[in-house]
Formats: structure tokens, sequence, C-alpha cells
């Protein structure tokens, strides 16, 4: 006799509650909402999408071929520059290339060049050249001396005498040296001109830049110091040695 299997009654189904129902159906509902405003608004848009794609890949073009064209432009002027040998050859090299950032030492080499042939007042416009550039203070504190010597062996000893002296007034100076250089300049110029007065004024200012060092032990003075001090003896020891004589 064949025994009856028995059944197994199946168990409850489960069923997702309807809040959870309707809200897989509103999430669904809005994602296929939301691409479908998407692909809308691409259509709608996509020239524009395309211009602006194109107007970066030519501007990322163009600045690549800019900083193509300003190197081989850098080193063509670096070659001109550097190789030319003659007084004609960096007149031309300047004259093309004058705001490269190596032409102030181009025309440093050509004032030297201009200096010994005598033409002080060309080279005297080379160093202004230089002092409206973008130089370092340093730099420009060396080429405003240089050019004040110039100046005097231009014959043009009282405009000499004056620019010496503005230059030992500048607040941006580098160095205190600097100062003590221009100030003994200005002095023996004005001495060389008659002019005892001023001589004996920027010569004391010369000096007294060094008081400060003075004190401390086994110092000696430096050059320009010195100088002044050496002047202004001379200045001194003068109407003693006038009233020897009479």
């Amino acid at each position: 006799m064949v025994k009856k299997r028995r059944s197994i009654p199946a168990g409850p189904v489960v069923k997702k509650p309807r809040r959870k129902r309707d809200l897989d159906k509103q999430i669904g509902s809005s994602l296929f909402d939301d691409f479908d405003k998407f692909e809308q608004f691409f259509l709608t848009h996509w020239k524009k999408f395309c211009f602006a794609a194109g107007a970066i890949v030519v501007l990322a073009a163009v600045w690549g071929i800019g900083s193509l064209i300003q190197h081989n432009a850098n080193n063509k002027a670096v070659t001109a520059l550097n190789s030319a040998s003659s007084m004609e050859e960096l007149v031309a090299a300047i004259d093309e290339f004058g705001d490269s950032k190596i032409a102030n030492e181009a025309r440093l080499r050509l004032v030297t060049m201009l200096e010994s042939a005598g033409n002080y007042d060309d080279a005297i416009a080379q160093l202004d050249a230089v002092l409206d550039s973008d130089c370092p203070d340093e730099q420009r504190a060396q080429v405003a001396i240089s050019r004040a010597y110039l100046m005097e062996r231009a014959g043009k000893v009282s405009e000499a005498a004056a620019v010496f002296a503005e230059i030992a007034q500048d607040p941006n100076l580098p160095v205190q040296e600097y100062a003590a250089q221009a100030y003994y300049n200005a002095g023996r110029l004005y001495l060389s001109l008659g002019d005892n007065a001023n001589a004996v004024k920027y010569l004391n200012q010369a000096r007294a830049g060094f008081k400060f060092a003075e004190a401390q032990a086994g110092m000696q003075d430096p050059f320009w110091y010195a100088m002044a001090a050496k002047l202004l003896d001379q200045i001194n020891s003068a109407p003693a040695a006038a009233a020897t004589e009479k």
C-alpha cells in the first residue's frame, strides 16, 4: 500500500510593504526623469558643449605654440647677445634683443668698449638703459656710481659731484659702503671745484657712516672712509700751512 506523502504547507508569502513599493517606484521614476532631463538638455545644448570643448583644445594648442615660440626667441636672444664680440655686433644685438633678461650684461660689456674708445656719452646712455630696466638693487647701485664716474671723465665735473651726492642719499642703497663711496667722491669733486664747504660736508658724511665701527678693537677704516679722512686732513692742514708760509 502506497503511503501518501504529507504535503508541507508553503510558508507565508512575504509581501513588500506598500510604502516601500511606492518609495521604490518613486525613486525609479525620479531617476528616469533625471536621465530624461539630461538627455533633453544635452540634445538642446550639444553645440555649446562641442564649441566649449573645441575652444579648450584651441587654447591649449595656442599656449603650447606660444611657449615654444618664446623658448626659441629666448634661445636666439641668448645666442646673439653672448656671441657678439665687437662694438658693432653688440649694438646690433642690443637693438634687436634689448628686452631680453640678459641684455643688461651685453650693455655693460658695451659700456667698457665705449669708455675705452672715449665715447662717454654713448656709454652713459647704455648705463641709463640699465637703470631704466628691472635690475637688482646691488647692480643698480654699482651702475649709478659708474655713471657718475663717466660723467666726471666726460668733463661734467659739477654734474658728477651732484649725482654722487644724490646717490649717497638714496635710502634704497643695499649696503652702507656704496653711500660712503658716493659721499667721498662728491666731496673729492667739490674740493677740485674749489667748493670747500660742500667738500667738507660730504667728506664728513662719508666718515660719519663709520662711527659705529670705530669702537670695535683692532678694526681698521674701510677704504672709502679712510680716503675721506685723508682728504679732510689735507683740507684742515691747508690753512695751517698757509699761515706758516706767511
